[in-house]
């Protein structure tokens, strides 16, 4: 899910939400939830979103990475999220000067943000529903398991 692909205008500068939810120290706030229904990429079958996938697979948002434990300013290398390979999220994070900026982990394990032109890699993501078992706390060492 593409989550909150609003944003406010100075000029030719624009912060996408995310920037404000994510960007900082302090009172870090990341969603799951989609604020525009034409960004809520989901399956056929879905009752909500547009319908847009055959399969439920896509980018990994800066949101997930967040509520899976991986700060703005901190980093963290315990984590089942960190590679120690930079790798691009989904989530745009500003557009300054004709320049798009994107969130994305760091192979120091943190969260920044940088241009486009970098080439960095990407690391897919599938959504499960609910009621799917799964164990593990997310660790390097005690990852999450699907049952």
């Amino acid at each position: 899910m593409a989550s909150g692909y609003s944003w406010s205008s100075t000029g030719s500068n624009h912060n996408y939400s995310a920037f404000e939810r994510l960007q900082t120290t302090n009172n870090v706030v990341p969603t799951f939830k989609c604020s525009n229904t034409n960004d809520l990429f989901t399956v056929s079958s879905s009752i909500k979103g547009n319908h847009a996938l055959t399969y439920p697979v896509g980018l990994i948002t800066a949101d997930e990475l967040v509520m899976g434990g991986i700060p703005w300013d901190d980093e963290v290398t315990n984590n089942y999220l960190f590679t120690e390979a930079s790798y691009w999220t989904m989530t745009p994070s500003y557009f300054n000067n004709n320049r798009a900026y994107v969130f994305f982990m760091t192979n120091f394990g943190n969260l920044f943000d940088y241009r486009t032109n970098l080439t960095y890699g990407i690391r897919s993501v599938i959504n499960l529903r609910p009621d799917v078992p799964l164990s593990g706390i997310g660790t390097t060492s005690n990852p999450y398991v699907v049952n």
